[in-house]
């Protein structure tokens, strides 16, 4: 089970100024206009097409885990891979040693995607609340909309749905535990976000792509 948490007062104050009265998220926004959910059909049906990595794909590694997931539209993912003990395991109903998402205490977790999208969730079990800021233009663009993924107030381990929209477009996620408590700051079981699709090709890359085909044609006529 989850360890239990000790703060002193003035950590305990800066949770009791975060926990929002019924809601397990609380937003801060900038530019965009950020809409939390709670349960994944409402937010489906705003999003359309999803796309979900996760369980039981999963790499196991202490260093990020890059472009693992290129593919399904993420780029660069910067988080860890750690594998569940017994107890997780049984909780989530995975075989023991499943590899989960793991958003590290006091280390920002990157999410980039190869468009710019406007929806995204995380079925996680966060142990602390995190922050988080959605970012245009990379790693170093614009922060276009921010606020806090409040803590899973439950004794059960499992994972609860935390879902967002965006007003403005976004193709990076970053977040961070807001507090350095001596514990891990979350783990995922998956994330899930508006389907990107592949941009068709224009241009030069059309022209290389017939004539690709044409050099094929003429060898397989030979």
């Amino acid at each position: 089970m989850l360890a239990s948490i000790r703060m002193d007062g003035s950590r305990a104050a800066v949770g009791r100024a975060l926990v929002v009265a019924g809601l397990a998220l609380a937003t801060q926004s900038a530019s965009a206009a950020v809409t939390h959910y709670q349960a994944r059909a409402p937010w489906e049906a705003v999003t359309g097409a999803v796309t979900t990595i996760g369980i039981p794909n999963v790499p196991q590694t202490s260093f990020g885990m890059g472009s693992h997931f290129a593919s399904q539209g993420v780029t660069d993912l910067e988080m860890y891979g750690i594998p569940l003990n017994d107890e997780q395991s049984a909780l989530w109903r995975v075989p023991t040693g499943t590899v989960a998402f793991l958003a590290d205490s006091g280390i920002w977790s990157h999410v980039q995607f190869a468009a710019p999208i406007h929806s995204i969730a995380f079925d996680w079990v966060f142990v602390q609340p995190f922050y988080f800021e959605l970012v245009s233009g990379g790693e170093y663009g614009q922060v276009v909309g921010s606020g806090y993924f409040e803590y899973t107030q439950q004794s059960t381990w499992m994972p609860q749905f935390f879902g967002l929209t965006s007003t403005v477009a976004f193709d990076r996620i970053r977040m961070n535990a807001i507090n350095d408590f001596p514990l891990p700051g979350g783990y995922g079981h998956s994330m899930s976000f508006a389907t990107i699709v592949p941009a068709p090709m224009t241009g030069t890359a059309v022209a290389l792509g017939l004539m690709c085909v044409g050099r094929g044609r003429r060898r397989s006529a030979r």
